[in-house]
Formats: structure tokens, sequence, C-alpha cells
């Protein structure tokens, strides 16, 4: 059995670390050759929001840090790689 996680780290405009968490994958099925696939499919990180009447105080993100991992056989292994994503604003997706 294999388990599957990554460490994400939230950032705000300013870089000041607004949010770190460790979340799981759940496992999608063969991919084969012997692999497997998993998947995220949730909300990271829930940012400032206004809505008539009231806002969030929530910082909005800007940038997001990873870090995979897994459990297999005992083991412990990640791909050695910090992926480091910059967010764009919410007014320049379209």
């Amino acid at each position: 059995m294999k388990n599957v996680w990554f460490d994400a780290h939230v950032f705000d405009r300013g870089n000041q670390l607004v949010q770190a968490q460790t979340l799981s994958l759940h496992y999608k099925g063969g991919a084969g050759g012997g692999g497997d696939l998993f998947e995220f499919d949730d909300l990271l990180y829930h940012g400032s929001r206004g809505q008539p009447g009231s806002v969030s105080p929530r910082p909005d993100a800007r940038r997001v840090q990873l870090r995979l991992c897994f459990e297999a056989s005992g083991q412990l292994f990640t791909d050695g790689i910090l992926h480091d994503r910059q967010l764009v604003e919410d007014g320049a997706v379209h």
C-alpha cells in the first residue's frame, strides 16, 4: 500500500507565510507500467472574499510551494523538487 501526500505553504503578496499544511492525495487508479495515479481534488486555501455586507480578513494567496512525498513498503520518498508557483490576482483570471 502507498501513502502519498504533499506539504503546502501558501504566501501572501508580501511573501509572508499565511498557511502551512500537509494534505493527502487519493488513489485514482493504475497509471500503466506498474505506476499508480493519485489526485488532489479539494480546496488548498480560501483567501479573502468580499460579499455584500461582509469581507473575509484572510489575505489573498500570491504564491504556493509544494513538496511531494510518499511512503511505499515502509520507506519514505520525495521527488526532491520544491514546486514553487506564483499566483495571479483574481482580477487577472479570465
